[in-house]
């Protein structure tokens, strides 16, 4: 199902309410790079931001137009120029 912007943010904001553990991988489309990480999500200034557990490295999404969003097989899909990261309800 695809959503707007909005309704991605709405759905990292209720994963952050529910303070639910996260894993995420993002993959460049056009090379090998593919980056995992595990732990939670929230929304600040309108961008979705990821810290793993005990890291001092973190990761942020702001949407912009070009970018795609949708969901299904209860996994948030985000898909940028040359770049796709996949969020998903950790199962532990």
């Amino acid at each position: 199902m695809n959503l707007a912007p909005s309704e991605a943010l709405a759905r990292v904001r209720n994963w952050e309410r529910k303070k639910l553990k996260i894993t995420g991988i993002v993959l460049t489309l056009e090379s090998d790079l593919t980056i995992m990480f595990h732990g939670r999500v929230s929304v600040r200034e309108g961008a979705i931001m990821f810290m793993g557990n005990g890291s001092s490295s973190g990761l942020h999404i702001t949407p912009i137009p070009t970018m795609t969003f949708s969901y299904g097989d209860e996994a948030l899909q985000i898909t940028g120029l040359g770049w796709r990261c996949v969020l998903y309800v950790s199962s532990e």
